[in-house]
């Protein structure tokens, strides 16, 4: 995606909810819990720290599907498939991790860069906390 102004301050916090979104569909939900710097270090390949397959999240058109035609779905193609989804979460994240290094020090500093985003600067915490920074009535800015 191409834009006429840099993004890189995005990208930090976007990978990383990326991975999150992903994890969230098959890990269990104490590692969920924890700050991003120790899921980042969670074994997601150890079974152990998988949700049983019955518990994954595959999305709402599998389910549906599962829904209509649990009837007619053997049981094994149905575990088949889960084992397939899940193996792409996996790789998923692994792929994101190759690509990207949450522990690189030098990219941890683009953490430090999320005030450069329109979102935070407008953020009704860090108004209360610099009064004058933008209007409350967001229109008044276009007068």
């Amino acid at each position: 995606m191409q834009s006429e102004s840099p993004k890189l301050y995005l990208l930090y916090e976007n990978l990383l909810t990326v991975y999150k979104t992903i994890v969230e569909c098959f890990l269990k939900s104490e590692f969920l819990l924890l700050p991003d710097e120790e899921l980042l270090k969670i074994d997601f390949v150890n079974d152990e720290n998988h949700l049983p397959l019955k518990d994954m999240y595959f999305g709402g058109n599998f389910a549906a599907l599962l829904t209509k035609k649990k009837h007619n779905m053997e049981r094994d193609k149905i575990i088949e498939t889960q084992n397939s989804c899940l193996q792409f979460y996996i790789e998923s994240l692994r792929q994101l991790q190759n690509r990207f290094s949450f522990e690189d020090e030098e990219l941890q500093k683009m953490k430090s860069l999320h005030f450069l985003n329109p979102a935070t600067i407008l953020n009704n915490s860090l108004k209360a906390r610099l009064p004058g920074l933008c209007s409350q009535d967001m229109t008044e800015l276009d007068r």
